[in-house]
């Protein structure tokens, strides 16, 4: 699904969203934002939910993962997709591979 974007909304209003090899900025004012990624005509995911609790000054860093279990006769292949916060170290460090899709608002 590395062509896939899924549909996403913060605070439920629709949002740029990720792409593969890609990141997006989102300037959100202090407070609870929830973000929530939904499937759609390309993106076959289960719904996934989250809540970011953003502090005056604060930057949060997340990234969109997805596992493949392993194929066998007996099972097929799953995908798990989830998202997960990462340091700031690590998501500098990983940003300077990735394109820059957008800002959002």
């Amino acid at each position: 699904m590395s062509l896939a974007i899924p549909t996403l909304e913060i605070n439920g209003q629709p949002a740029i969203s990720v792409r593969n090899g890609s990141y997006t900025v989102y300037e959100l004012e202090p407070g609870k934002h929830t973000f929530t990624l939904e499937k759609n005509g390309n993106w076959n995911v289960n719904k996934i939910e989250f809540v970011a609790n953003i502090n005056q000054g604060e930057r949060q860093f997340y990234r969109l993962n997805s596992e493949t279990s392993d194929f066998s006769f007996l099972y097929p292949a799953t995908t798990t997709t989830y998202v997960v916060q990462v340091t700031e170290k690590s998501a500098i460090s990983e940003m300077q591979w990735l394109l820059h899709t957008a800002n959002w608002p």
